[in-house]
């Protein structure tokens, strides 16, 4: 999932910008803001705290992730909703859902469908969201 030019935490701090960057989505209080982790005077994570992403089409995914030195994705949360702040889906690891692994929320009519899914980035996220309105199946 990572690409081969990301080889510290530091060159995955610059990919999170270039990828915000690179999609048509903006932050809407400024740069994606990542708090460092340090571990004495050594960077050995990264935590992106819950924040909003705009499109321009209305929607919007709100994320989160923390990031390990080995740049093991720990926790992570893309939730993309309609402007009206209705869920188109939510892909997470987060909550006792299905065992705690990777999954996706759904919007089936009026009920949410929770499934097992596969473990995602932000890039992946970004490149489900320019699928609408379904999240491609497994």
């Amino acid at each position: 999932m990572v690409p081969g030019f990301v080889l510290s935490v530091e060159d995955y701090w610059l990919w999170l910008d270039q990828i915000i960057e690179a999609s048509d989505g903006y932050t809407g209080a400024g740069p994606l803001l990542i708090e460092p982790v340090f571990d004495e005077d050594e960077l050995v994570g990264l935590v992106v705290p819950f924040q909003e992403l705009r499109f321009w089409d209305e929607t919007r995914m709100w994320i989160a992730l923390s990031v390990t030195e080995e740049l093991e994705l720990l926790k992570y949360v893309f939730h993309l909703q309609t402007a009206e702040g209705d869920l188109i889906w939510r892909i997470d690891n987060v909550g006792d859902h299905l065992g705690g692994g990777p999954h996706v929320h759904r919007r089936k009519g009026a009920s949410e469908v929770i499934d097992p899914w596969s473990e995602v980035d932000l890039q992946e996220a970004l490149d489900y969201r320019s699928g609408l309105p379904d999240v491609p199946p497994v």
